[in-house]
């Protein structure tokens, strides 16, 4: 701001339906040093599609991406844009690279900025026309994912992850998983899982990674990934509907230095006008204690609650339930 401290900003964008309201929620980010990103997890298909997002910093920036098809590698041509300044550009992926994407084939598309910049990718629901972001990250021997599910939840839900996995790499990554079960000590080690294999320039689904990789039949927890060379992972956690389809949530594959002690802010919060709020926390190696305070928007403290957490574990719980003290009507 021109004044003042800097507000804390968080978004979502929806489409209305009825009654339902379905989209992603879009977080702030500082813009991106020039270099290259990748986007896991693209589909173009009778089950879901994909749009590629680029917003331009202080100057025009030029943009170079290259599309990357399951196990065949680089496809097509690079598609190459320049985004003024200050503005944000958006193309479906089959006006970017037409007719080469397959049924249930999963993509990845290779991101080049030449300058500061944001870059992401949207998959949308075919069905339901719910959306995931899923923001562009470089490659990592080592990251984790905040929170995988195979576990039913309310309303007849049941939610399922799927990893989706990219290796930039001209050989191929064993990448390995560790399940790290909810509010257990997982200080010995968590639940391994048997390595996967990414062949060079691909991508892979790991569909329902919790159930299929570690056995889950009524559980969550976050979720560990290491790779030999580095890879690209993100995740989606979603539920199917009656009416067809799926809706849920993507959940960033995060670097292993992104767990903090300081304070942190986590703004939108709601729990009525049928709407609820979870929290979800990941926490270190060792034991630890977290103080949640919910506060109004005129800035006043509703409620404080301590949140002990057990070495290398998550947990998450529904606002109402951590502050149970609040007169929420």
């Amino acid at each position: 701001p021109a004044d003042g401290p800097s507000p804390v900003v968080a978004s979502r964008t929806f489409a209305v339906a009825g009654a339902e309201r379905l989209g992603q929620g879009m977080p702030a980010l500082d813009p991106f040093p020039e270099g290259t990103y990748y986007i896991p997890g693209l589909r173009e298909d009778a089950e879901f599609r994909s749009n590629i997002g680029i917003a331009a910093g202080d100057e025009d920036l030029t943009v170079q991406v290259d599309l990357f098809r399951g196990i065949d590698g680089a496809v097509g041509s690079t598609f190459a844009q320049t985004v003024p300044a200050g503005t944000q550009a958006q193309w479906r992926l089959p006006a970017m690279f037409p007719a080469l994407a397959q049924a249930g084939v999963p993509m990845t598309a290779r991101v080049r900025i030449f300058g500061p910049g944001i870059a992401y990718g949207s998959l949308v629901d075919q069905v339901s026309s719910d959306a995931v972001t899923l923001i562009a990250r470089p490659a990592s021997p080592a990251v984790f994912v905040p929170v995988v599910a195979h576990n039913p939840g309310m309303q007849g839900t049941f939610w399922r992850s799927d990893l989706f996995l990219y290796n930039p790499n001209p050989v191929e990554a064993k990448v390995v998983t560790e399940y790290l079960p909810e509010q257990q000590d997982n200080q010995g080690g968590g639940v391994q899982g048997k390595p996967v294999a990414v062949p060079a320039f691909g991508t892979l689904t790991v569909a329902d990674v919790a159930g299929w990789l570690f056995g889950v039949d009524d559980g969550k927890g976050a979720l560990v990934v290491t790779a030999a060379p580095g890879v690209v992972a993100a995740s989606r956690t979603y539920t199917t509907t009656a009416g067809g389809g799926t809706y849920g949530l993507g959940v960033e594959a995060l670097p292993l230095h992104a767990r903090t002690s300081r304070e942190l802010v986590l703004t939108g919060i709601r729990a009525t006008g049928g709407y609820r709020t979870n929290i979800g926390i990941v926490g270190g190696e060792r034991y630890e204690g977290m103080q949640l305070s919910l506060v109004d928007h005129y800035g006043t403290v509703l409620a404080t609650e301590y949140v002990p957490l057990e070495p290398r574990t998550m947990f998450q719980d529904s606002v109402r339930r951590i502050f149970p003290g609040v007169n929420w009507s």
